[in-house]
């Protein structure tokens, strides 16, 4: 059987073909492009299938997209939240003549991806004490903020995906407050995303910057106009800790972890929670320094329910990619039904 699957990301795609039988498995290519230099998802799958020496009938296509998937009786259609494109499995199916087309969540593919990683994959930043079979939260910062649900159905957990990243910013502190009311005079709202996400890091730098009457210094001007201003900002604060970036980064662990307390809370996810997306991982000397678990176990009277909840940073880039992969063998296991 050949699957074809793909992580699609606002900044990354990627993409893998791969032949899996009931022994073994061998990927016949595997390919990571820039999402901004393709006009439609389509062009991109046209030119990785071209480079394909070894050609023959895709069985099934699996691709987890950041953005709502709407599922109709005859085709799932997304719009990618931070890129142009437009997706349809019908439309996908008929073009590169592949059996079935699915499309899920990014994060809906990441929560498939982890049932299959190894501790190996994983950093712990509290062990807690979790209850079996309760229900598991993931939520990750990169170009956006994702969120998904793991819930458990009496055999498995099933992948429940959310927006929730564009629910609305709860402040903790008066400092978040602050950032809070100058992202709605500037935007007109402020979801999470605009504070817990790689543009949201940005937004908190120049807050912080503005405040501070830097925001024109040289120094500030030179991260803001560098081609990516959130790497720039996390490199200036591991070099200068008395620096803007340095307290940007600070503030910005503080609100990432108050917000996954949050949804650990309104999921009620006793079972854990895996911090994934792009941002992690880059910044995990940040968040095993206690301060990250402190925000996130500052709940007042639920502080100690928040205390025994296992939270992970999911170390493997690939785990998008991986839980598509999954989900496009369990369709073809179960006749194209789930």
């Amino acid at each position: 059987m050949r699957i074809l699957c793909g992580d699609i990301g606002g900044t990354k795609t990627l993409l893998q073909l791969i032949d899996v039988s009931t022994s073994n498995s061998h990927i016949v290519k595997q390919e990571r492009f820039d999402s901004n230099l393709y006009p439609q998802f389509d062009q991109l799958i046209n030119y990785f299938l071209g480079t394909v020496s070894n050609q023959h009938t895709i069985d099934v296509a699996c691709f987890g997209v950041a953005g709502p998937v709407i599922t109709t009786k005859t085709s799932q259609t997304a719009s990618i939240t931070n890129l142009p494109w437009h997706i349809s499995s019908a439309q996908l199916a008929t073009k590169f003549s592949i059996q079935h087309v699915a499309l899920i969540n990014d994060f809906q593919a990441i929560g498939y991806g982890l049932s299959v990683l190894s501790v190996n994959d994983m950093v712990t930043l509290q062990r807690g004490q979790p209850i079996n079979h309760a229900n598991q939260l993931i939520i990750g910062a990169g170009t956006g903020l994702g969120v998904a649900q793991l819930i458990w159905t009496g055999c498995e957990y099933k992948v429940s995906p959310t927006e929730a990243g564009h629910c609305d910013f709860a402040a903790a502190n008066e400092l978040q407050l602050e950032l809070h009311q100058h992202l709605l005079k500037k935007h007109g709202r402020c979801s999470v995303e605009f504070v817990v996400s790689g543009p949201g890091l940005v937004n908190i730098f120049e807050f912080l910057a503005l405040r501070n009457h830097q925001l024109e210094s040289d120094s500030c001007q030179s991260i803001i106009l560098s081609p990516d201003p959130a790497t720039a900002i996390a490199e200036v604060a591991d070099s200068n800790k008395n620096s803007i970036a340095n307290q940007a980064m600070d503030l910005f662990v503080q609100a990432y972890a108050g917000q996954a307390g949050n949804f650990a809370l309104s999921s009620l996810a006793l079972n854990g929670v895996y911090i994934a997306g792009g941002i992690a991982p880059k910044i995990l000397h940040r968040l095993q320094d206690g301060g990250f678990m402190d925000a996130f176990n500052a709940k007042g009277k639920m502080s100690h329910l928040l205390q025994n909840i296992p939270v992970k940073v999911v170390t493997n880039a690939e785990v998008g990619l991986i839980g598509s992969r999954v989900y496009g063998q369990r369709l073809a296991k179960n006749n194209f039904k789930l």
